[in-house]
């Protein structure tokens, strides 16, 4: 499996003078690479500027149970037909344009009918009012008490039933 992984932001990002940035960028990629195929099976979802081909926003969706052979990252105990999103990222020019969510709707369109997920979960800081806001957009609603009891993090469990979500976005 070949993947190909464009850093957006890294801590040296913002700072151009630094000889670090691009040493840091590569060494960045090339663990998020090597983490993706060592992980179960997970696909990665780009978003590109139509104009100028740059990558706008990423995410990663981890298979159900069902598809990989083992429990998915970050699905509590038991459900073997959710799908987990995680890694979320949006360039920073980009932002408040819709583009995660349209992101989100074609990543739980994707896993309800190439993995057929029934449901798909994503953990949030609470503090992060921007995620949550966006999640809940989504559709998104807290897990419930017995979910939340299965995981091991300060982070929200959200969930989005997938049994009469339709995404309008086909993944390509």
């Amino acid at each position: 499996m070949a993947s190909t992984v464009q850093c957006l932001n890294t801590y040296y990002e913002d700072r151009a003078d630094s000889r670090f940035v691009q040493h840091s960028r590569t060494k960045f990629a090339k663990q998020e690479a090597r983490a993706l195929t060592q992980r179960e099976t997970a696909t990665c979802l780009v978003v590109r500027s139509v104009e100028t081909n740059a990558v706008l926003a990423t995410l990663d969706i981890h298979a159900p149970e069902t598809v990989s052979g083992k429990p998915t990252t970050g699905v509590p105990e038991g459900i073997d037909t959710a799908a987990y999103i995680m890694n979320v990222t949006v360039d920073e020019d980009a932002r408040g344009q819709g583009i995660a969510k349209l992101l989100i709707d074609a990543a739980a369109g994707f896993a309800k009918e190439t993995w057929t997920a029934t449901c798909v979960y994503v953990q949030v800081a609470p503090s992060n009012q921007v995620a949550w806001n966006l999640y809940c957009t989504c559709g998104f609603q807290e897990a419930s008490e017995k979910d939340l009891a299965a995981t091991d993090t300060e982070n929200k469990l959200l969930r989005l039933d997938l049994a009469s979500f339709s995404s309008s976005i086909s993944v390509i």
